[in-house]
């Protein structure tokens, strides 16, 4: 349910220049899940996977809905934040 890399990619260079354009301010949020390969090794990559999705599905919540989530990598995920 969250924006893969690529997609995040080309927002964010939207988002940078519609805020450049507007004056409005921009804030980019880098999130990583600590030791998440251990927990992997440990309980395997299905639960793996359903904790990805857990994390994104909470960070969807946790934002307004303009703002942008996306799965940055393996375990990380950032956020578009505007104005």
């Amino acid at each position: 349910g969250v924006y893969n890399r690529k997609a995040f990619d080309r927002m964010l260079e939207e988002a940078l220049a519609a805020s450049k354009a507007q004056g409005q301010d921009l804030c980019l949020l880098m999130i990583d899940i600590d030791h998440f390969k251990q927990f992997n090794d440990k309980f395997g990559h299905l639960l793996g996977d359903e904790v990805l999705k857990i994390v994104a599905r909470s960070m969807v919540e946790c934002v307004r809905g303009k703002d942008i989530t996306a799965r940055y990598g393996g375990e990380e995920f950032a956020v578009i934040l505007f104005n």
